[in-house]
């Protein structure tokens, strides 16, 4: 590919930079004296064209960003055509026509029109050609090649002429070997860098003239022209002065104006620019193209030198500036790497050129018409000023006067300022002419100077909107990093070639220059996937503001952040603080939101001096001084009036006590509708040590708040403890301001065009079935009523791996942070959270600039969808992530709480809203200021000992003095009321080592991660000398005797078959004598024997009796007996009969023994169909299963049915009492047993970690022979162990477990046995335990019913003996909306005498009745009068909408703030006492009659508040 010539580069750039436009634009407007012929004018222009490749080259940009010439063939087609204009249009048309834009990246830069009046005699012929094609230069050669053309194309032929000797790509390429590398030092442009960095050493950025209006930030490019002339005689008298001086003409005019500029902007150092030819070869002479060069001709005007001397040193410098001149303008800008901005040309601002008079010559001749070039009046700039000077000839060859034009940016000067400075540089001209030795401000006069100095403006000011050079309102190191940022840094590092850039490291100050600049935003558009051009990048040239840059909300013009005069009388609450305000009206006040800064000072604080700076610091800051009250149940801002006063003691205390005070002023609990949301200690020890508490509400501040609080009671102390007040400027807005104009811009979400409704839609979209509520790895049931008590768990990852994780991220084009989180989101999947992860994380929420000084509270919450599914490698989960994040943050300006209301999920005080885990990962904090400061200290870690969600992982970035990675440490907070320390111990352990394993290797499978740590070493099932089936086997039914025989009568049945209670003694006798009778009819050690009857002591009768024969049993009917191979089949009739028979010889002398390896009873396991499939287990395996689980385990992985394990308990030392047949009853069991260690496999055999959900394995060697007749099933059921000796096996039990950090089981159930009510995941064992809680029932089972949509409890009253006796549904439901989801309280609950149980001894679900009309649904009606008067008030609060009385009022359009409304007119209307939280958890009419009836709620609320008469009123 053929790279562009430096000026082409620099041109092609700025196209970039100001997309197409016309300032470039270099016209050629011919007057002609006819119509010529169009089509020989066409042939000529192809002629031309074929001629010179320039004119057919475009400048496309290469896949890495750098642009090369791209030359069409010369047969391609030109633009040329004929426009006919009527009266006076052809003028307006060629103004037009002159200021159309061109794309050189596209676009060919030639088009030609010939412009005709069917009313005149002549026409006007343009050739628009873009200065990238041309030069001044080129002009002669491209109308003496166009006028051949013509010649040759009227006598009808070709032109007849050379070829050129080379063509505009050669001389690119010339120039680039001409030049050499300017980083090696004997090449000509390192040779020429020397010169020109001694040149312009120092020299201003800009010059800074007055001016009518400040600089923007984005000049326009419009432009306008003034015109002067200088006369003859002056002009030759100042040629005269030059030739004495051996100067050029040039050199007196550059000298004069520097003069006047020097003048008027009241510098002695002024610097123009100026064009060159750049044909430094005789055979360019003749090419058409873009060969002119820029020189900086600085002039110093120090010393007061006379115009003479003047001259020398402009004659001096620029004849050095000519020796010089093969350096190409853009290449200079790049190695002296001056000051970039949109709003200035780098080193100068004024152009100057100077046009010698014109040789005479013939006009051009166009196919036999007189041509007559005319000048043309573009109304474009470049710069501030451009100087056009020509020589007018004369007769005699003299000069013969100047012709000078100033084009001037309207931008910055109005005409009368354009004129009075171009009379300024006549008048100087012609002064110097006539007096020569006159010094540099004689030329002005003080009305010119008057008339300057009263400008209002000046161009070297900061541009209009922007920071001041070198920074971007940055606030601090420890600021808030949006990940695009963090991206924008390495992409900038990567780029520059540096390890690493900071947020507020400047691009062009750190070695970036404009095609460097070209080829960041082409890498920034590949990896961020925006819309961006080079000319946000000199807009924003660092990578924290240009991430504000490109963080603006989806590309909507937002109003400008501006302090509201005047304020609303009522102020709203910004949507972050109405969050805050709800969760304070629906848990009460509490210190879950308080913001404690503890900090041990390094030295002694004056404590008067202290509290009047905290006096400054509220004053400053209103938020600090502002309290939230309701009014009709809209809460609002109360800004209270400065001075207020300011909550802060001095107290003497004993480090001893400290901790405790620091304790109790953490934990304080603020009143946000009476206190300023600020508490301040200072404490002082017996040894002197102060230590300094600040307390701060979260609706008032957030955590990059504290910088800034912390910055300005620094500034206030100083400022104090020297007497006098702060002296700093007040903030631009204030928090109150902020609120008003986020409800500005969001706008009514009724506009489909606000930006509300456009990230709504975003939203929903991207949470479309999201799960509500993530399953996590919880130790206890969620509450109905959080308690909000958290604790922390320390993470910490080391400075290695911290590395590697930073290396991870750069190499994928991520942010650390989304490494971070899909660590994270690795760590909940294998925790067994599933695969689809709404994870939360807190965004800065700080979109305009004039907030980052200010205290408040403008975080937001967003929620991170990370799908996990389909077996990725990290790297392709973290590309997932990086997506994922990258949108979210770019859709961050919808605040949480209107998510939560638009989105509206299930409402309920249990969890909370879209996400329950928090991800936040902290910047390195900010590096040592300079010098001590009087707040300097140490932080104190403050645990409030408060859980705002279930987990937050909260991380810092560590960094070395270096910015190395010096480690990622923080906590995981989590809520106690779901969590044991052991369990977050293991989930900080799992998170710790999946990324330890992703830093050694990131491209690892997901499914791969997180499989090493304690719990996967207890698969060694070795038995240290022979197999586990030869060790003697310990009989039940010899410990069922020994434990009669201690207590025979004890109750083992409370009521027999006969309705008597039953002893172990009178058991042991029974089960004797019917082993007797079924040894008579043939069972003997290894045989099958068939109990077809319900659970009750004849079947805890028939087991002892089999056992005692030394038999296995089968449980179920005839054809589960028979499908075993059981024979015979008793039932109940048939054991109370024969066990009643006398035995009449001793039994022991014919008992049969088992062996460990004979099957003791067929149980069933989940098959691979997820039918219940038979399994044959072993006396030993039996007996190790009653050892493993204890009493009232009745969930033991070797039964489907439970019934044996619970029955077997009971026998030999539970409780006594009928045998709990139900498998969710206890979730907890020890394991290991006689044959080893119950194994937790997963999907792929192998042993998972502590805390890891896994499939429960039983060891089976020995024990379990498969299942009889069904081979496939067998293969599925029994596994060969993959850990153990060879032959060993392992029985697969279809539970599912995880082991807890003490080493116990939690049974998580079978896959698919999850129940769901409106998408939440109910925990049916939860509701049942709370049911068997309550002193009138004695059994339950709870379900949801097909196609239903609640729960329905089915429970067993202690003496029930007809349906409905006994059990009061409302009681029920009341105290069951005190312990579990609001959303898991049974809408149905059915009183029955027994629950139906299948053969095997499970509830038979399908054999429950649907509930009747005699079991009233919590949603119906019911007869409470009050149910209808709630109806009524729901549907006046829900603006008159029909509501029933099973209606969810958050279903039918009912929102947090609507809610506190219905509670105030509920209150009122009822005489109640009724919270926020009351309607959380009672959302519907009926629900709230029923929460009104059954909480006792009779005593009356507080009376309403009314204006009282007051003693003395009136008088």
């Amino acid at each position: 590919m053929i790279p562009l010539s430096y000026a082409q580069r620099r041109l092609w750039f700025l196209n970039r930079l100001q997309g197409p436009s016309a300032a470039y634009n270099a016209p050629v407007v011919l007057r002609l004296d006819g119509v010529p012929d169009p089509v020989v004018l066409e042939a000529a222009v192809r002629d031309v064209v074929a001629r010179h490749e320039t004119l057919r080259t475009t400048l496309p940009a290469g896949p890495d960003g750098e642009p090369y010439q791209r030359i069409a063939p010369a047969g391609d087609p030109v633009d040329v055509a004929v426009v006919d204009c009527g009266g006076d249009g052809v003028d307006a048309a060629v103004r037009a026509f002159v200021h159309e834009p061109f794309d050189i990246s596209r676009d060919l830069p030639l088009r030609v029109r010939l412009f005709t009046d069917p009313d005149a005699h002549g026409s006007t012929l343009v050739l628009l050609v873009h200065h990238v094609a041309t030069d001044g230069w080129s002009v002669r050669p491209l109308l003496r090649d166009l006028t051949e053309a013509c010649a040759a194309r009227t006598a009808g032929r070709a032109p007849g002429w050379e070829p050129l000797p080379v063509q505009y790509a050669d001389y690119s390429l010339w120039q680039h070997d001409m030049l050499g590398d300017p980083q090696d030092p004997t090449s000509v442009a390192a040779e020429q860098l020397v010169h020109w960095k001694d040149a312009l050493a120092g020299a201003p950025a800009v010059l800074d003239l007055p001016c009518d209006r400040p600089r923007p930030a984005e000049p326009s490019g419009r432009g306008a022209t003034v015109t002067a002339r200088l006369d003859r005689d002056t002009h030759r008298r100042l040629a005269a002065v030059a030739r004495g001086r051996g100067a050029s003409p040039f050199m007196a005019v550059q000298a004069a104006l520097a003069v006047a500029l020097g003048a008027a902007a009241g510098t002695e150092d002024v610097a123009v620019g100026t064009a060159v030819a750049g044909r430094p070869e005789e055979d360019l002479a003749d090419l058409v193209g873009f060969f002119v060069n820029t020189l900086v001709l600085r002039t110093d005007l120090s010393g007061a030198p006379s115009f003479t001397d003047l001259l020398t040193r402009v004659r001096d410098t620029d004849l050095a500036a000519y020796a010089h001149d093969d350096l190409p303008f853009d290449l200079l800008v790049e190695h002296l790497n001056p000051e970039r901005s949109l709003a200035h040309h780098p080193f100068f601002q004024v152009m100057l050129t100077l046009q010698t008079a014109p040789e005479e010559g013939p006009e051009p001749s166009l196919g036999g018409l007189t041509a007559r070039v005319e000048p043309v009046e573009l109304r474009t700039t470049k710069f501030d000023l451009t100087f056009f000077c020509a020589e007018l000839p004369s007769a005699e060859g003299q000069q013969g006067g100047l012709d000078i034009w100033l084009q001037y940016a309207t931008d910055l000067f109005e005409e009368s300022t354009a004129r009075l400075l171009l009379d300024l540089f006549v008048r100087t001209l012609t002064a110097l002419a006539d007096d020569p030795s006159a010094p540099a401000a004689a030329p002005l006069g003080p009305r010119e100077q008057r008339a300057l100095r009263e400008l209002p403006a000046r161009t070297g000011s900061a541009p209009a909107g922007t920071a001041a050079p070198g920074t971007d309102g940055a606030a601090g190191a420890g600021d808030p990093v949006d990940p695009r940022v963090e991206i924008l840094c390495g992409l900038f590092a990567d780029l520059l070639g540096r390890d690493r850039v900071g947020p507020h490291d400047n691009f062009f100050r750190s070695g970036g220059h404009s095609l460097l600049g070209i080829r960041l935003t082409h890498r920034i558009r590949t990896v961020l996937g925006v819309s961006l051009t080079i000319r946000d990048l000199f807009l924003a040239p660092t990578p924290h503001a240009l991430g504000r840059r490109l963080s603006g909300p989806d590309g909507a013009t937002v109003p400008p952040l501006t302090p509201y005069r005047p304020r609303p009388a009522v102020l709203p609450l910004s949507h972050a603080q109405r969050r805050l305000w709800l969760v304070d009206q629906l848990q009460g006040s509490g210190p879950a939101y308080n913001v404690p800064v503890v900090l041990t000072l390094r030295r002694p604080l004056d404590p008067d001096a202290l509290h009047a700076a905290l006096g400054d610091v509220v004053g400053r800051h209103e938020i600090l001084r502002t309290t939230y009250a309701a009014s009709g149940g809209r809460p609002q801002q109360t800004v209270h009036a400065d001075p207020v006063v300011v909550r802060h003691r001095h107290v003497r205390t004993t480090a001893e006590e400290l901790t405790e005070q620091i304790h109790l002023d953490t934990r304080h609990t603020f009143d946000l509708a009476a206190e300023p949301p600020l508490l301040s200690r200072l404490y002082t020890d017996e040894h002197g040590s102060q230590t300094l508490v600040l307390v701060l509400h979260h609706i008032a501040a957030d955590g990059w708040s504290l910088d800034r609080l912390l910055d300005d009671l620094d500034t206030a102390y100083r400022a104090r403890a020297e007497g006098h007040a702060p002296g700093w400027a007040p903030l631009p807005v204030q928090y109150a301001d902020y609120a008003l104009w986020q409800h500005e811009i969001l706008g009514d979400g009724a506009d489909p065009d606000s930006l509300l409704s456009r990230e709504t839609a975003h939203w929903k979209q991207e949470l479309d079935g999201a799960p509500q509520l993530l399953d996590l790895p919880t130790d206890r049931p969620r509450p109905a009523r959080p308690t909000q008590r958290g604790a922390l768990a320390p993470v910490a990852l080391g400075p290695s791996a911290h590395e590697a994780l930073v290396r991870v991220s750069t190499q994928n084009d991520a942010t650390l942070f989304m490494t971070v989180h899909a660590l994270l989101a690795v760590t909940l999947t294998r925790l067994g959270a599933g695969h689809d992860l709404p994870i939360g994380t807190v965004t800065a929420g700080r979109s305009d600039p004039q907030l980052d000084r200010l205290v408040g509270f403008f975080v937001n919450t967003s929620v991170l969808r990370t799908r996990t599914d389909g077996d990725p490698t990290f790297r392709d989960l973290l590309a997932r992530v990086r997506t994922t994040d990258l949108t979210a943050y770019a859709h961050d300006t919808l605040p949480f709480d209107l998510l939560v209301e638009h989105l509206n999920p299930h409402r309920t005080t249990s969890h909370h809203p879209l996400t329950q885990v928090v991800l936040q990962l902290h910047p390195a904090p900010a590096g040592a200021t300079a010098g001590p400061r009087p707040l300097d200290g140490t932080p104190v870690p403050v645990d409030t000992g408060r859980a705002k969600l279930d987990l937050t992982l909260a991380l810092h970035d560590r960094r070395d003095a270096d910015g190395s990675p010096a480690g990622l440490d923080g906590v995981l907070e989590y809520a106690t009321d779901l969590f044991d320390a052991g369990t977050a111990r293991l989930i900080v352990e799992r998170f710790v080592s999946i990324a330890e394993e992703v830093a050694a290797d990131p491209d690892r499978r997901v499914a791969d991660l997180g499989l090493t740590g304690p719990g996967t070493d207890r698969g060694d099932t070795s038995t240290g000398g022979g197999r586990a089936y030869d060790r003697p086997v310990p009989s039940l039914t010899d410990l069922f005797d020994a434990r009669a025989a201690a207590g025979p009568d004890e109750v083992a049945f409370p009521a027999g078959h006969d309705g008597a209670p039953v002893t172990r003694g009178e058991l042991a006798a029974r089960s004797v004598r019917l082993a007797e009778r079924l040894r008579r009819r043939g069972v003997r050690p290894g045989a099958l024997v068939g109990l077809r009857m319900a659970p009750g002591e004849p079947l805890a009768v028939a087991v002892l009796a089999v056992l005692r024969c030394g038999a296995g049993y089968v449980l179920g009917d005839a054809a589960v007996a028979r499908d075993a191979g059981a024979r015979p089949v008793l039932t109940e009739t048939d054991v109370v009969t024969e066990s009643g028979i006398p035995v009449l010889e001793d039994f022991a002398s014919h008992a049969g023994r088992a062996r460990g390896d004979d099957v003791a009873c067929v149980h069933h396991v989940t098959g691979p169909d997820g039918a219940p499939a038979p399994v044959l287990v072993t006396h030993r395996a039996l007996a190790a299963a009653v050892g493993r689980g204890g009493s009232g385990a009745a969930d033991a992985p070797v039964t489907s049915a439970a019934f044996s394990l619970a029955l077997w308990s009971a026998l030999l030392g539970g409780p006594a009492g009928t045998a709990d047949g139900d498998e969710r009853a206890d979730r907890v069991t020890r394991t290991t047993d006689g044959d080893g260690p119950v194994r937790l496999l997963d999907t792929r055999l192998r042993p998972v970690p502590d805390g890891v959900p896994g499939e429960v394995y039983v060891p089976a060697s020995g024990s379990v022979y498969g299942v009889p007749g069904r081979a496939g099933t067998t293969a599925v059921t029994v596994v060969a162990d993959p850990l153990g000796a060879p032959g060993a096996t392992l029985l697969r039990t279809g539970r599912w477990a995880r082991r807890t950090a003490d080493g116990t089981l939690r049974f998580l159930g079978c896959p698919g046995e999850r129940v769901r009510v409106s998408g939440l995941p109910v925990d049916t064992d939860a509701v049942r335990a709370a049911l068997l809680g309550l002193p009138g029932v004695a059994d339950a089972v709870v379900t949801v019913r097909p196609g239903g949509s609640g729960v329905t409890a089915y429970v067993v009253g202690v003496r029930a003996a007809q349906p409905g006796a006994g059990v009061d549904e409302a009681t029920v439901r009341a105290t069951l909306a005190r312990e579990v989801p609001e959303y898991a309280v049974p809408s149905a609950v059915v009183t029955m005498p027994a629950l139906p149980r299948a053969p095997d001894g499970r509830v038979d679900l399908s054999a429950l009745p649907a509930p009747g009309s005699a079991a009233r649904s919590s949603d119906g009606a019911g007869d409470d009068p009050r149910t209808e008067v709630l109806r009524g008030l729901f549907s006046e609060v829900l603006g008159g909408r029909p509501v029933a009385a099973g209606d969810n009022f958050f279903r039918v359009g009912g929102q947090s703030l609507l809610a506190v409304r219905l509670v105030n007119r509920v209150s009122s209307v009822l005489g109640v006492r009724l919270s926020l939280r009351d309607v959380f958890q009672a959302p519907t009419p009926a629900r709230l009659a029923e929460h009104l009836r059954t909480a006792g709620a009779t005593e009356a609320a507080p009376p309403p508040l009314r204006r009282r008469a007051r003693a003395g009123a009136g008088r």
